[in-house]
């Protein structure tokens, strides 16, 4: 339903975006390398996927971006499939629209990412119940 074509040429546009590819199957073990090959051959420091949901897909994607150097939490995804593919079947014009809003605003805030470490933190195990 988003043209893809379309919403890959209007990301190109986009302040502080200076790589766009059409990649299908995203979540792929050859789409993982080429996004490692084009973090390197670009020296990028933050991605953006535009693709499906990161509740299933932002782990795969962590785990590259750690292979190839970077944080895992340099990271933002916009969910074209489930929030713009799905929903507007009916309707591609307001699917692409969408897509090109939901990429928009991941640009945004991608960023305004600072990298994240874990940590460990001791654990009061007491507790207060009331009510």
């Amino acid at each position: 339903m988003v043209n893809i074509p379309e919403t890959v040429e209007y990301s190109k546009t986009l302040p502080g975006v200076v790589h766009v590819e059409d990649t299908i199957f995203a979540c792929s073990t050859d789409a993982g390398e080429r996004i490692k090959q084009v973090i390197e051959e670009h020296n990028l420091n933050r991605i953006i996927i535009a693709a499906c949901t990161p509740r299933t897909h932002e782990p795969l994607f962590q785990d590259t971006l750690q292979e190839a150097g970077l944080n895992p939490f340099l990271i933002e995804m916009a969910n074209i499939r489930n929030q713009c593919s799905w929903v507007h079947m009916d309707e591609p014009e307001l699917a692409t629209n969408k897509a090109k809003e939901l990429i928009k605003i991941a640009a945004v805030k991608v960023k305004h990412l600072e990298p994240l470490y874990p940590k460990s933190v001791d654990v009061n195990r007491d507790a207060l119940v009331i009510g």
